[in-house]
């Protein structure tokens, strides 16, 4: 896997993170911020882009692809699947749908848990990284070697 790495004024989400906005796009691949990567063969339709915040500032963003579009149920389109193929298994059609007000609102209501579960992990790192510190401080005022002695990395 490799990372792409943007400006972070670069793209969608950079327009989201720069002026902490939602995006709600209908048709991606005709926004001219959006930036597909040519190595990925997967295509983006519609596009649900917000910000997480802690207070007023913008700490991460994150965002949801291509809703899909109300299906039958599994077992009807089993049976259709079968008489159009003579038998056979086949997939119904994916059509994708714009997100809506409501999933809007339900997605910002889930950034602002996703900003404190963050700001969370941001606190427990910042205390072990004191208690680190302190930890090699009170080693070496005892004559040990910080780096014998096995620290734990954090789960955040």
């Amino acid at each position: 896997h490799t990372i792409a790495r943007l400006p972070l004024s670069a793209g969608i989400t950079g327009h989201v993170a720069t002026r902490g906005v939602t995006v709600n796009i209908e048709d991606a691949q005709s926004d001219p911020r959006f930036r597909a990567d040519p190595q990925n063969r997967y295509r983006t339709h519609t596009l649900l882009c917000v910000p997480i915040k802690h207070q007023a500032d913008v700490v991460a963003v994150m965002q949801l692809v291509n809703k899909r579009a109300a299906t039958v149920s599994r077992a009807t389109a089993f049976r259709e699947g079968m008489q159009q193929s003579g038998g056979g298994r086949s997939k119904p059609p994916t059509t994708f749908t714009p997100f809506t007000d409501r999933d809007i609102d339900r997605f910002d209501e889930f950034a602002v848990y996703a900003g404190a579960a963050l700001r969370a992990c941001r606190l427990y790192s910042d205390l072990q990284d004191q208690s680190l510190e302190r930890s090699r401080g009170l080693l070496e005022t005892v004559g040990l070697r910080p780096e014998a002695v096995p620290f734990g990395l954090g789960w955040c």
